[in-house]
């Protein structure tokens, strides 16, 4: 008994015991939603997943009869409720806590078929709802359907996914009145699906089509005609045309959406163009292209003047007409970034389809770009690239010609050393009287995860550095290129001290990060190894020096002949 009473008396004198019954619900509150938010998933077998039990946080109504109190009595904390992870029985004891607050009602969990009626009587509940998730085979939805209300004035939220009946997602949107409805997403739609009228009121909205269905620009066009308030758009699966019925052949205006801030589009190549010649939207509108199909030059090219337009048209005071500064070029696609999007996500991305690999068709789509959209760039980055192809880079080269900084991350899928080298120290055309090279204003070079040694490289006598060293010069003997000021090295391998005191003979600051590692096979005695080389290139800045005065005096000379 004294113990317990000792355990009571520590209880009251501890800072907790002395928080206000309001402050104190809301740390439940808060605890619940973080408990809730990292509920992991888990697959039972190939055909169902499930997660883990959500309300843990539950343990706070029992550790005294103060706090299950406040639990009890804070009605917030009751209203997340996961039908398929739960009782019916539970459900009705969240509902009655939860008193009149809005719900969040998450339905994505599999809901065994023998307990599918026993939901019905709950489903009255998503009156109140704020958010409602729904993922319903074609069984669960018939049977639910009638109990489901006519009516959810406070419905913001409304997802639903899964296989339910073709016709089931928009006789769900023709018969539920939500006029507060601000975030919609459906998948598995069907093309007539867009005959339906969608709240004004949307600010997101995602539309995810199967493959295999067919759906028009103009049926899409008409269906977002009325959607001024949308910030975020996302289509996915837009792979056909199909003629448009003739009550809508007419109805070929653009539409404006002034409010947009994200659009993705995962579609066919003439189907994404078609469509961004019909909408008109912000210059600081970020988008995503998904290309599903596998484009050739002439498809392509018709990106590019629409992709200039809707980035450099302003369409209100507010707008924001940022010009590109960073470019990035990965395996499958190139992403653009303007300043103020640098850190976050680019202002915009066109990526290929994953299952085609050749890279060619990456240098094709790089030449067709239009050059307004990169001639303001002034970083340029190439992430696990082959640039196996200069003649189908030059034209989205020479349109790079602002570029100061240059950030290589190579991967198995290059670029290579010799890549590399050429990329910085091969002009376009040798035979031209005045030779132009790539990026002319280049002043700062990274390099990632490059192999500043190869395993073959004592057999061929070609190592990376003496060509960086021989693309420089070029650079400066044969162009009028800015010289190189700095190097940056992150994470590469097979690199030493040697070679950055190699570096520093032609750049003026070269900044690694000392990290060393070399692969299986290299072995690396910079004692030993690298003295006679260090002599070498003291042995041939010599030579440089003694040529270089030979000719003073030649001119010395010159100079006295004729002043006698």
């Amino acid at each position: 008994m004294d113990q317990h009473e000792s355990r009571i008396d520590r209880y009251a004198l501890s800072p907790i015991a002395r928080l206000p019954p309001e402050v104190l619900g809301r740390i439940f509150v808060v605890y619940s939603q973080r408990e809730m938010a990292s509920v992991q998933t888990y697959r039972v077998n190939p055909f169902e997943t499930r997660s883990t039990f959500p309300y843990k946080w539950i343990v706070v109504t029992h550790i005294c009869s103060h706090w299950r109190e406040i639990a009890l009595g804070t009605p917030e904390l009751w209203t997340t409720i996961r039908l398929g992870l739960v009782r019916p029985e539970v459900i009705e004891v969240f509902l009655s806590r939860s008193k009149h607050a809005l719900l969040r009602v998450d339905g994505k969990e599999h809901i065994p078929t023998r307990t599918i009626s026993a939901f019905k009587p709950f489903l009255h509940a998503i009156a109140r709802a704020e958010s409602l998730s729904l993922q319903m085979s074609a069984e669960v939805y018939d049977t639910l359907a009638s109990e489901i209300p006519s009516s959810a004035p406070h419905l913001r939220t409304l997802e639903v996914t899964g296989t339910t009946p073709e016709t089931a997602t928009r006789s769900l949107l023709e018969r539920l009145s939500a006029p507060s409805l601000i975030r919609l997403s459906l998948s598995h739609c069907t093309p007539s699906l867009l005959e339906s009228s969608f709240p004004a009121s949307l600010k997101h909205l995602s539309l995810i089509f199967p493959m295999g269905h067919e759906v028009s620009v103009d049926d899409a066009i008409f269906a977002l005609k009325d959607l001024s308030a949308l910030e975020e758009l996302v289509l996915f699966g837009l792979d056909h045309q199909r003629r448009t019925s003739n009550s809508r052949g007419a109805r070929k205006q653009p539409i404006l959406l002034p409010r947009l801030q994200k659009l993705r589009l995962k579609a066919s190549t003439l189907w994404s163009i078609q469509f961004l010649e019909r909408v008109t939207l912000p210059a600081s509108t970020t988008i995503s292209l998904l290309l599903r199909d596998a484009p050739t030059a002439n498809a392509i090219r018709g990106l590019g003047p629409s992709l200039a337009h809707i980035l450099s048209t302003r369409i209100g005071l507010q707008d924001d007409r940022e010009a590109v500064e960073l470019v990035k070029v990965i395996p499958k696609g190139v992403l653009f970034f303007k300043r103020s999007s640098l850190v976050l996500e680019p202002s915009l991305e066109i990526r290929l389809p994953a299952s085609y690999n050749p890279p060619q068709i990456l240098g094709d789509l790089l030449s067709v770009l239009d050059p307004t959209l990169l001639r303001h760039a002034t970083a340029l980055t190439f992430e696990g690239i082959s640039y196996d192809y200069p003649e189908a880079w030059e034209a989205f080269l020479r349109s790079m010609g602002n570029v100061e900084e240059l950030n290589i991350h190579a991967s198995s899928q290059g670029p290579y050393h010799s890549e590399i080298i050429n990329l910085i120290g091969s002009c376009f055309d040798h035979n031209a009287e005045e030779r132009e090279f790539p990026f002319p204003n280049l002043k700062r070079i990274t390099f990632h995860n490059v192999k500043f040694r190869e395993l073959d490289d004592e057999d061929t006598h070609f190592y990376f550095v003496d060509g960086l060293y021989m693309a420089v010069v070029a650079r400066g003997d044969f162009g009028s290129c800015a010289d190189i000021e700095e190097i940056h090295i992150k994470d590469c391998l097979n690199m030493n001290d040697y070679h950055v005191r190699s570096l520093e003979k032609f750049v003026e600051t070269v900044k690694w990060d000392g990290v060393k590692y070399y692969e299986v096979g290299v072995i690396e005695d910079e004692a030993e190894h690298y003295e006679s080389d260090d002599e070498n290139w003291d042995a041939d800045e010599d030579e440089e020096a003694e040529d270089e005065d030979e000719e003073d005096e030649g001119d010395s000379e010159e100079d006295v002949s004729e002043t006698e």
